[in-house]
């Protein structure tokens, strides 16, 4: 459909925009770019990141975030619709600060810094009136509420902010304000809902998604090269959610197999002794249109998670990506996967585990391959973005036929 500036929609996020990453957010914001004239304000710099990039410790967009050059940039689609996304002026690095009254001074500053900046750009772009979505950061949202001229506000939450080390001691507190304010709030899966509904009953579910067609080739070079021995997969952040203890125990229970890991390797976990392992690959972060040639070498994708409070409302991407390029799943019961009862392995234990990688790494027939790919086609990221955008234009209809009964 036609994009009109009466549909204007301004998403506070938190990652950078950048090509190669997959965020929720960005992923939700280039569909929702279907249906909107779309506003995107990126993560916001702090002047200790304005510092770290000077002097090279860390690849940081300064002569953007100090508006050397343009804080504003206009990204194509692949679809052809078209989005802006804002860098901010630099903001204070706040989250160091122990005392409550203080913080909330320079979080109050912070978001004047924000409101200067986004107000501005609101203007130029003729976006007036715009539904808000804020993607994640309380930090900047709570002090935002209601002094952008939005029509509506959502608040979006896709990870279990209090158990967040980035988020430190204010991040759920800050949380809890926002869903008081707010007209809505959609969640990224029903645990996450279910906890935060409490404070915003106005509540809605939208899970993550796939692009299909970004792993489906994966499929046809593994009908072409096939494995010799068992290669066990996974894909996206190595970090502490991983439970390492259980990929040790896969890999003395297959002693002939390969653990292929791709993906960054955060700081919490450098130098864990199972990265070192003779049978242990691990190649970094790839973008993520070269994926399906690692897929492509894998016959059973894992998702190893530890059970705790941060990863209890996680619904893993990777599971439809797994599915999209026909790979049989097998995880650990962390988290809510009862979307995929009848199509993965949801271990209880080790010995669980281990019996689901023997018995699902072997089903690949036809019909077993084709209905991987048709639940993932089904969570495909064009349907999340049609949900999120049918809730979105609901929500304003209400809220329009609400004032008008107000009259």
């Amino acid at each position: 459909m036609a994009v009109s500036s009466s549909q204007s929609l301004l998403v506070v996020g938190f990652p950078s925009w950048k090509d190669d990453y997959v965020k929720s957010t960005l992923l939700l914001c280039t569909e929702l770019a279907r249906d909107f004239k779309l506003l995107y304000v990126e993560y916001p710099y702090t002047w200790k990141d304005v510092a770290m990039g000077m002097i090279g410790k860390k690849e940081r967009p300064v002569n953007r975030i100090m508006g050397w050059e343009s804080r504003l940039r206009k990204v194509e689609t692949y679809h052809g619709a078209t989005l802006h996304v804002l860098t901010l002026p630099p903001i204070l690095p706040i989250n160091w600060i122990n005392n409550k009254e203080l913080f909330y001074r320079m979080a109050e500053l912070n978001a004047k810094t924000a409101k200067r900046s986004i107000l501005k750009t609101l203007y130029t772009l003729d976006m007036e009136s715009p539904i808000m979505v804020n993607a994640f950061n309380p930090f900047l949202g709570k002090d935002l509420q209601g002094k952008l001229g939005e029509s509506l506000s959502i608040y979006y939450c896709y990870d279990e902010i209090g158990h967040a080390r980035w988020a430190g001691k204010y991040g759920k507190m800050l949380e809890n304000e926002l869903l008081q304010k707010v007209d809505g709030l959609i969640c990224s899966s029903v645990p996450l809902m279910e906890e935060r509904q409490k404070i915003q009953p106005n509540a809605y579910v939208v899970k993550n998604g796939v692009y299909v067609e970004n792993f489906t080739k994966a499929i046809k070079l593994r009908k072409n090269s096939p494995h010799e021995s068992l290669t066990m997969g996974y894909w996206g952040a190595i970090d502490d959610r991983m439970d390492f203890e259980l990929l040790d125990y896969c890999l003395a229970a297959f002693p002939s197999s390969e653990l292929l890991l791709v993906g960054g390797i955060h700081d919490a976990v450098k130098g864990h002794p199972l990265l070192e392992h003779p049978r242990v690959n691990c190649v970094g972060s790839q973008p993520p249109s070269e994926i399906y040639s690692f897929a492509a070498k894998m016959d059973v994708g894992l998702i190893p998670f530890v059970k705790n409070g941060f990863t209890k409302g996680i619904y893993p991407m990777k599971i439809n990506e797994y599915m999209a390029a026909g790979m049989p799943v097998v995880s650990t019961n962390f988290g809510d996967l009862s979307d995929f009862d009848d199509s993965a392995c949801v271990a209880n234990n080790e010995e669980e585990f281990v019996e689901g990688i023997k018995t699902f790494s072997i089903q690949n027939s036809p019909e077993d391959i084709q209905k991987r790919l048709e639940i993932a086609l089904s969570n495909s990221w064009q349907e999340r973005g049609r949900a999120f955008s049918s809730i979105l234009k609901s929500l304003k209809k209400r809220e329009k036929e609400l004032l008008s009964q107000e009259f």
